[in-house]
């Protein structure tokens, strides 16, 4: 914008922007130029956010590119569990950006872009549901832009995530004004903002068709998706999971037959593969070998099983392959058997017909089809015939229950007679064996009375003998023994003659030696020398004895006696008596 100010100083008044990190301008360099973050070129575009530039203050060289009346872009919420189709405009490639994300498109290269759902293809991936099918239709009608596309969201209660762009993020625009300065013609800014309460701004996330398309698969049912061009990359998504389809996916639709039984009249399609326990009801016309035909009515249990889940899908029309290969079994097996054969075995004829033969655990290991299909279990809910032949196998079999009871009821008689006969022939058996076997355990104990008697008279005779011989070897040790006594006697007494001559010997030896000895002895002593011997000894023997004694004791025997008296006395009849009293003489003369 130009002005005049009032000294007549042309000024220009810019329009200045106020960004934040979630959103920003996208701008064309029309001059060259070079500032502090580097040099442009003319033609570069610029995609200036609230990250680096918080106030943008806008350049001749640049230039604002807008979209009708919108020229600041601005981010989107994408909360957790949801997802936005995003187009890089140089490669044509489709990306998901997941959240929880506040997003902001690079408007450069990037740009949010909606799918639009065929009108069959959304029938199929969300049944019942015209919102979601009103919508694509009128989306499809009005797609103006190449990238433009409508989306629906499988999970209808959740909260969608988009963002009210009227009530999105408090982002606004200012005016810049430019005011001069004394002396100059400078530029100066003001920011005017208002000065009442404002509440704060509220978000509406309604992205309901916005987002990614989103299928919820539950639990025991599959999915495969199926990416377009040469790739032709198939996954299959098994629930319970909620799946994210990816731009270039599109779900892989089955026609299931329906009706009973089973044709191709009325088909249902859908991209939902029961995998799990799957009901499959059927009615199968089939012939006897007695021309008679019967209509059955079943009821197939199936699942898939396998981890080469994209098999599952190889067969179109699952239903109908397996209702066809059956009805082929059926027929032919049932073409062997007699209505009456057939008609009284039927359920278990067929369970072996379609479910194999019983194992010795009592399981089946049931019918298993090429796409990793599995029949697990097999019902008869009915079995119709024509009403004449009904009745007359009604009609044979009441006859036939009728003789059956009568014969029965014979054999139930002819059973209890029988039995009683055959009980009483074994009670007179039994009694004539334990009569029998008491005779023989009679005759058997007198034999055994007999044999125990001589056993007896033996054991006796050989114990008597055995007594004598025990006598007599008891007698022969008794002699035996005494002669070894009286032998040990002798030995002994010549022992101890041997040993008393040998003693005599040695006293007689030693006796004579001691008498030669004395006899030197007292040949080498004089007189003289005995004599003063003698009286040592005798004075030696009063002495011992007056010791003896004492005086007091002495005086006391003899009650005054003189000691003459008393020792003759005492000495009297002894060796020692006149040897004494020599003594006591002597001495006396002595004095």
């Amino acid at each position: 914008m130009k002005k005049n100010n009032k000294d007549g100083v042309l000024v220009r008044k810019f329009k200045a922007y106020e960004l934040t990190p979630n959103s920003g301008l996208y701008v064309k360099v029309i001059e060259n130029y070079q500032d502090e973050y580097g040099a442009y070129k003319a033609g570069d575009e610029l995609f200036i956010t609230g990250k680096d530039t918080p106030i943008y203050f806008p350049r001749k060289e640049n230039s604002i590119i807008k979209y009708e009346d919108q020229d600041v872009h601005y981010g989107v919420m994408i909360p957790e569990g949801e997802a936005r189709y995003v187009a890089n405009r140089n490669t044509g490639i489709i990306s998901i950006i997941k959240g929880p994300l506040l997003f902001l498109p690079d408007p450069r290269t990037e740009v949010i872009v909606r799918r639009v759902l065929d009108p069959s293809l959304c029938e199929v991936m969300y049944p019942g549901n015209n919102e979601a099918l009103s919508h694509n239709i009128s989306l499809q009608a009005n797609t103006t832009e190449p990238f433009e596309a409508a989306v629906y969201s499988a999970s209808v209660a959740s909260a969608a995530c988009a963002i009210d762009e009227d009530a999105c993020l408090p982002l606004r625009s200012f005016n810049r004004r430019v005011k001069q300065a004394t002396g100059n013609s400078t530029f100066g800014t003001e920011l005017n903002r208002s000065n009442k309460y404002t509440p704060p701004r509220t978000l509406t996330l309604n992205a309901k068709y916005d987002g990614c398309v989103t299928i919820d698969v539950w639990d025991g049912y599959a999915v495969m998706l199926t990416s377009k061009g040469e790739s032709g990359i198939r996954r299959v998504i098994v629930g319970p999971k909620t799946a994210m389809l990816e731009y270039h996916e599109i779900p892989h639709v089955v026609s299931l037959s329906t009706g009973k039984p089973k044709n191709t009249e009325s088909l249902l399609n859908t991209i939902y593969l029961k995998i799990n326990n799957n009901p499959v009801t059927d009615i199968v016309s089939v012939e006897t070998k007695d021309y008679c035909k019967i209509e059955i009515k079943l009821a197939y249990r199936v699942s898939f099983t396998g981890e080469d889940f994209t098999s599952w899908f190889s067969i179109e029309n699952y239903v109908k392959f397996l209702c066809d290969h059956m009805r082929s079994v059926l027929r032919g097996a049932v073409k062997k058997f007699t209505i009456r054969e057939f008609y009284e075995n039927a359920s278990e004829i067929i369970r072996d017909l379609t479910l194999g033969k019983k194992l010795e655990n009592g399981s089946r290991s049931g019918h298993v089809f090429d796409n990793n299909m599995v029949v697990a279990d097999v019902e008869v809910l009915y079995i119709s015939l024509d009403k004449e032949i009904s009745d007359l196998l009604i009609g044979t079999q009441r006859r036939v229950v009728k003789q059956n009871l009568y014969l029965e009821s014979k054999h139930r008689e002819f059973s209890f007679i029988s039995e009683s006969e055959k009980i009483k022939r074994k009670l007179f058996a039994e009694e004539n064996q334990t009569f029998r076997e008491q005779k023989e355990f009679e005759k058997q104990s007198v034999a055994l009375f007999t044999e125990l008697a001589e056993l007896k008279a033996k054991a006796a005779h050989q114990e008597a003998s055995l007594q004598e011989k025990t006598i007599l070897a008891l007698e022969e040790i008794k002699d035996l023994t005494e002669t070894i006594k009286r032998h040990r006697r002798i030995a002994d007494a010549d022992v101890q003659l041997s040993i008393d001559k040998q003693s005599s010997e040695i006293v007689a030896n030693a006796q004579k030696a001691e008498a030669d000895a004395l006899t030197i002895k007292a040949s080498a002593i004089s007189d003289h020398l005995i004599s003063a011997l003698r009286g040592f000894g005798d004075a030696e023997l009063v002495s011992k004895f007056a010791e003896a004694l004492g005086p007091t004791q002495i005086l006391k025997v003899v009650g005054g006696s003189d000691v003459k008296s008393i020792i003759s006395g005492l000495l009297n009849g002894t060796p020692f008596a006149d040897r004494v009293e020599q003594l006591i003489t002597e001495s006396a003369k002595d004095k």
